[in-house]
């Protein structure tokens, strides 16, 4: 479908953004673009039904479409009918395969038998036929019915035949159609449908035509005028035996008249009437003459550079059936190279089947002469793209062999990193993030960069005042005018790194910013590429982490900008803007300014098909409207969205962080037995927290599940679990592995401040008011840049820590500064905090009559979150007070 290219963009290898995007992504690319387009055109006012005959011949990159189009959630006007011969079919087949994971998605799949024709329906087809009763054609029909067994196709052929041969006629005399019933009886009819269509086509069409069919029958079910001409159309040395004194259209014309083949609408565009046509068709040529008739027909087609480009795959398909008779070294290596073309263009168009198909044959066509020196560069790269798009296509076993080919003929390690890049995309893909980070540091070791046994803090503080001393020397204007990177080997290193930021992200996070300071490094020493905004990026995220280089951190952030811009890097756009969105920005702007850039970032992402990229954004940005205090049954239908899209996409490690998120926003809303444990529809605390998957990620996911616990056990009155889960995230943060961006942070302290301060009023010790001073200390630091998200939270916490020295007259001030500046920046859950803890400190000062009235505030404020389980603490908090609502 040529047009689509017009929608979906150019499939052709010219297109600049996706010669920059890996095989997976273009496939992620391809997938999100054309549900969107099918989106767009069904609608319930305009549903689309697409109908697929002939399915047991099914190609796989057919299915993966099926599947992409059908377990898209938000399409629910597309109705696809697949009909199949049964007995070409068993459990094994694809399309069953296919059918049983849609069906697993929660799609609806209805299955309907046809069964072969019963004597009555044959009888009633023969009396509408001949215009006669059933009770005149009975006879006829089971005779008919016995030699074709109610097969439909057979049936129309063989009374075609019976009139051909004036066995069926129609008497003028009689004024009615008329037969013999005896001589039916006694014809010898082959069982097989196709040599008896074989038969009709070898007796009733003249020889031209018959090569003409036998032609088209090895181009596939549908052929074109333009294609037949080039195949057909004998030149010197070939098809001898053929007559060249012909004209195609009236060929055609006639196998038209004989019922053979039809005019599809197109012009110049023909297909078989039935598949069995066409098999017949190609069944008249010798088994043995098979391959010699489909080199010759590739061969002709392959004689004209323009034709070849127009029709390259035409050509590929019939010079790999005939592959076996080249003997010539050229022409093997010359069909390799032609496999290896048609692989690229199919790729580019996401049809990774058919790609790995090409590149199979490609490999095949030079299996002797492999890695001989003519074909060294080609071997490389047939090896290196089929480990890739075996990788795209979770081919593991098969994609393992293929690098190991690379890894052991290759000469240089250069020639090597596509193919360790691949590696560490699969292991990764596989979950098996220590494995990808482990071999993303060995193939650094290699290029000299060896990263150290164990990183110490000190370590990080060294590297990071080292590079910050050198970025701080070089204005905006030097470091963009630096020359454009061209040393290969640093060029490889920076792609390793790239391919295993998120891995160490997640499971060696102590490693995340030596990698980053290489990056920068590598930047200012051998000069900026694409990857150099990424790396700014993420060292402008690490310098903002202490909250007193927020300036340079911003300087940094516009340098990553302008650094995509140059170098037009689309592919690189949502992963740059999920760092500086997510991690810097909220130091010196509202939290609800990196909403819309997030949700930006999570569709360009799915747009240039960095799946993983477009996913952390949909996390962030799930987080980040978390703690904005947006209604929380919106926030649930928003991550039960997005989580379909993770799960689609089997973004395992966003899934992972998210259901953590997810579970505690059903807690919130009240749908959970126990809204402190983190256990409900979406998952289960205990056996989480035991899971081989939780166990790779170095204990991020515990400090993500403490960060939660911490807040709803707060937010419910179980201090001392609140605490317990408190103490968990201070270690994470002492020991360095903390990486979470800083307004998480600055959430974490608070309601470590505000438990602490809860806990020193239960039990007068004097640690628990250490620990609220140490997290008002800190959170005051990043009040100076972005007061608008955290100035709110430490006029609580300041609040708090008056009340509790007995200042109750400037506590009551701070409180309603608290409440003010929670309302004003639109915070509802922390205003609901503040108005709760105001009304408690009014009830501890003999003020009931207004603890009351700030109770009935912090209930409207936590309806508006649409907390309905914290809605029914408050209520049991003035129950127990004051016997009332």
């Amino acid at each position: 479908m040529p047009w689509l290219s017009r929608i979906l963009g150019s499939p052709g290898p010219g297109e600049g953004m996706k010669r920059s995007l890996s095989s997976k992504n273009m496939e992620h690319r391809f997938k999100f673009l054309l549900r969107q387009f099918v989106r767009t055109v069904a609608t319930p006012e305009h549903p689309v039904v697409i109908f697929l005959d002939g399915c047991q011949w099914v190609d796989t990159a057919s299915l993966q479409l099926l599947k992409v189009l059908m377990t898209d959630t938000e399409s629910n006007s597309l109705l696809f009918v697949a009909a199949h011969r049964d007995k070409d079919i068993d459990h094994d087949h694809a399309l069953v395969k296919t059918c049983n994971d849609i069906e697993e998605e929660g799609v609806v799949v209805t299955k309907l038998v046809t069964e072969s024709l019963t004597v009555e329906a044959t009888s009633a087809i023969l009396s509408d036929a001949t215009r006669l009763t059933t009770r005149l054609t009975a006879n006829l029909a089971r005779i008919i019915h016995l030699k074709t067994r109610g097969n439909i196709f057979f049936l129309l052929q063989f009374l075609k035949k019976l009139r051909d041969e004036n066995v069926l006629y129609y008497s003028p005399e009689a004024m009615r159609w008329q037969w013999d019933e005896e001589l039916i009886e006694s014809l010898d009819i082959t069982e097989n449908v196709v040599d008896m269509m074989a038969d009709i086509i070898g007796n009733k069409i003249s020889e031209a035509a018959q090569h003409v069919l036998k032609v088209a029958a090895c181009l596939g079910s549908q052929f074109t005028v333009a294609t037949l001409r080039v195949a057909v159309v004998p030149r010197e040395g070939s098809f001898d035996d053929f007559d060249k004194n012909f004209d195609l259209i009236y060929t055609l014309e006639m196998a038209v008249a004989e019922g053979m083949i039809v005019r599809t609408g197109k012009a110049n565009e023909f297909k078989f009437t039935h598949n069995r046509i066409q098999q017949a068709a190609y069944s008249l040529i010798s088994t043995d003459q098979r391959a010699s008739f489909h080199l010759r027909v590739g061969e002709l087609i392959a004689e004209d550079p323009a034709t070849l480009e127009n029709m390259l795959f035409v050509a590929v398909g019939q010079l790999n059936m005939g592959m076996s008779l080249i003997d010539d070294p050229k022409a093997r290596t010359r069909l390799a190279q032609l496999n290896l073309k048609a692989a690229k263009i199919a790729a580019a168009s996401s049809a990774f089947p058919c790609a790995v198909k090409h590149l199979r044959a490609g490999l095949e066509v030079i299996d002797t002469a492999m890695w001989e020196e003519e074909n060294y560069s080609l071997s490389l790269e047939l090896h290196t793209l089929l480990a890739d798009f075996c990788c795209c296509l979770g081919f593991y076993d098969e994609m393992e062999s293929h690098l190991n080919q690379v890894f052991d003929r290759a000469p240089s390690l250069i020639e090597k990193v596509p193919a360790f890049i691949i590696q560490i995309k699969s292991l990764g893909a596989q979950f098996k993030l220590k494995e990808a980070t482990d071999t993303g540091f060995r193939v650094l070791s290699q290029f000299g960069c060896r990263m150290p046994s164990k990183v110490t803090k000190r370590a990080i503080i060294l590297h990071l005042l080292s590079t910050k001393a050198k970025v701080g020397r070089m204005s905006n204007e030097k470091i963009l005018s630096l020359p454009v990177m061209t040393d290969k080997s640093q060029l490889a290193v920076m792609r390793v790194i790239s391919s295993i930021f998120m891995c160490v992200f997640v499971s060696m996070p102590q490693y995340f910013p030596i990698l980053v300071f290489k990056l920068v490094r590598n930047s200012l020493q051998y000069g900026i590429c694409s990857l150099s905004s990424y790396g700014f990026a993420s060292f402008a995220f690490i310098l903002a982490q202490s909250g007193k280089n927020i300036k340079e951190a911003q300087r940094l952030a516009h340098i990553s900008s302008l650094l995509l811009e140059r170098f037009r890097a689309n592919e690189l756009w949502s992963k740059v803007q999920v760092v500086l969105k997510y991690g810097v920005s909220h130091w010196w702007e509202h939290l609800e300014f990196s909403l819309e850039p997030l949700l930006k970032a999570y569709r360009a992402g799915l747009e240039t098909g960095d799946i993983e990229s477009a996913c952390v954004a949909a996390r962030s940005y799930l987080q980040v409207t978390s703690q904005c205090g947006r209604p929380l049954g919106s926030l649930e239908n928003e991550i039960r969205k997005l989580c379909r899209v993770m799960e689609d996409y089997q973004q395992k490690t966003n899934l992972l962080v998210i259901k953590i998120l997810w579970q505690s926003t059903l807690n919130l809303l009240g749908k959970s037995n126990n809204p402190v444990v983190i256990t409900g529809e979406i998952m289960d605390e205990e056996a989480f927290l035991r899971s081989e998957m939780a166990k790779q990620t170095c204990g991020r996911v515990e400090a993500i599940v403490a960060d939660h616990k911490l807040q709803l056990a707060y937010l419910f009155g179980r201090h001392e679990i609140a605490a317990e889960a408190a103490q968990k995230c201070r270690q994470r943060f002492r020991t360095g592995t903390d990486t979470k961006t800083r307004f998480m942070s600055c959430v974490n302290a608070y309601y470590d401040g505000l438990n602490a301060i809860a806990l020193a009023r239960q039990t007068g010790r004097s640690n628990w008011r250490h620990i609220a001073k140490d997290a008002l200390k800190t959170m005051k630091k990043w009040t100076r840049y972005a007061p608008h998200n955290s100035l709110h939270k430490v006029m609580l916490l300041e609040a708090e820590i008056l009340a509790i020295k007995g200042k109750a007259t400037k506590a009551r001030a701070m409180f309603d500064s608290a409440i003010v500046a929670a309302q004003t920046q639109r915070f509802k859950q922390e205003l609901g905090i503040s108005c709760e803890r105001t009304a408690i400190f009014l009830l501890n000062i003999g003020s009931k009559e207004e603890a009351f009235e700030y109770y009935r505030r912090a209930l409207s404020a936590f309806r508006d979150w649409e907390a309905l389980a914290k809605v029914k603490h408050v209520e049991g908090q003035m129950l127990e007070h004051f016997g009332k609502l």
